[in-house]
Order: C-alpha cells, then sequence, then structure tokens
C-alpha cells in the first residue's frame, strides 16, 4: 500500500516505482521554520516507515518525505506533552470558571447581604431615635408626675389643715351658740328677776342706773355681773 504509486490519466506504473511529482510537496520543517525546495528524483524511493514511528538516526540517506515525516513525529513526540498539559489547563480552567461562579454567586450574597446590614442599620438608628425620644417623654412624664404627687401631698397637708381649722372653727362656733343660749337664758332670768322686784323699789341713784344701763349693752359674758347688779339693786 505504502509503495503502490498511482498517476490519474497514465494508469497505473510498475510496482515499486514511483511517477515524477508534478506537484511540490509541502516541506515545511517546524524545527527550523524554513520551507525547503521539493527534489525530483527518478530514483525509487526508500520504504516508508511505519505511521507515528521514528525514523533510526544513522539508517542511511533520507529523503525529503523521511525527513518531514521525522520532523512532523518529532513534532507530535513535542505536542504529546503539550496536548496533556493543554487537558491539564483546561482542566484548570473548568475548575476555575467553577471557582468563580462560586465566588461570583458569593460576591452576589455578600452584596445583599451587605445592602441588608445596611438596611437594618439605618432601621436600627432609627429605632435608636425613636426610643431616645420615647426615654426622653418617659422622663419628662416621670417628672411631672414626680411634681403633681408633691402637689397633691402638699395639697392633701393643706386640706387637712383646712379640715382642722373647719373642725376648729365649728367647735368654736357650737361654743359660741352654747355661750349665745346660756346668755339668753341669763338675761331672761335676770328680766325675770326685775320684773319680780318692781313692787320693791326703791329710790335708786342715778350712778346706779347708768351702772345698769351699761352692763345691760355688754356682750352677754357680763350677764352675771348683770345680775348680781339688779339683785343688789333691787333686793326683795
Amino acid at each position: 500500500m505504502a509503495n503502490e504509486w498511482h498517476e490519474a490519466g497514465d494508469g497505473q506504473t510498475e510496482r515499486g516505482q514511483r511517477p515524477e511529482l508534478k506537484q511540490p510537496l509541502d516541506l515545511y520543517d517546524s524545527d527550523t521554520h524554513v520551507e525547503r525546495q521539493p527534489v525530483h528524483s527518478t530514483e525509487p524511493p526508500a520504504p516508508l516507515p511505519a505511521p507515528w514511528t521514528a525514523v533510526p538516526v544513522g539508517s542511511g540517506a533520507a529523503g525529503p518525505e523521511q525527513q518531514t515525516i521525522a520532523a512532523l513525529q518529532r513534532r507530535i513526540a513535542e505536542l504529546e506533552p503539550l496536548s496533556e498539559r493543554l487537558a491539564d489547563t483546561e482542566q484548570r480552567r473548568m475548575s476555575l470558571e467553577v471557582q468563580m461562579r462560586l465566588l461570583q454567586e458569593e460576591r452576589d450574597k455578600l452584596a445583599a447581604e451587605r445592602v441588608e446590614r445596611a438596611a437594618l442599620k439605618r432601621r436600627n438608628e432609627r429605632l435608636e431615635t425613636e426610643l431616645n425620644r420615647a426615654r426622653q417623654m418617659s422622663e419628662t412624664a416621670l417628672r411631672e408626675l414626680s411634681e403633681t404627687r408633691m402637689h397633691a401631698e402638699d395639697t392633701q397637708e393643706a386640706s387637712k389643715d383646712w379640715s382642722r381649722e373647719a373642725l376648729r372653727l365649728r367647735k368654736q362656733l357650737e361654743n359660741s351658740e352654747h355661750a349665745t343660749i346660756e346668755a339668753r337664758r341669763r338675761l331672761k332670768a335676770a328680766g325675770d328677776a326685775l320684773h319680780s322686784a318692781v313692787d320693791g323699789i326703791r329710790p335708786v341713784r342715778r350712778g346706779d342706773l347708768v351702772r345698769l344701763a351699761k352692763l345691760m349693752t355688754v356682750d352677754a359674758g357680763d350677764a352675771d355681773a348683770m345680775v348680781e347688779e339688779v339683785r343688789r339693786l333691787f333686793p326683795r
């Protein structure tokens, strides 16, 4: 298969012979990065090695195709570790993408928590302000209540004093009423004594009458003295 050559338009050539090349081969050397010119030869080519088999060094003169194959094999051998590294890199990239996605989710979560904490902070500040206002109102109410209690205590003490004073005045009024009743009784007794002593009237001096008149116009507390004076002036 590797040594069977076919040429379009001329039919099959002899087995083991190669027709003259009409198209140049891709002889780009990946090692030197130099494109070589194709060499046209009528010599039969050497047997080609199996695919992906390195050409042994020192095995004789190698044609351009063998050199190209050897260069490709070396390049493939060089690219195999790179392929493995590329696979590892791809695996790491996928892992990093997963980590980046997780980090993005974590960042979004932290951002949401930060927003929530900011909202909670503002709410706490508002509640703290309302609490301070309520505390001030409570302190003011307590102070007013204390003042009201003190005023009530003072009013209660004053009420007690007023009650005691009213009781004293009531007792004094009652005593005055009793004294007035007693004075009236004594005046009546004096009048009765005066009327009963009309028959025994004796001449009275002017000074005695003046004294009697003064006694009759004084306070009722002197009723006893008036009665005694009448008895003295008008003895039975």
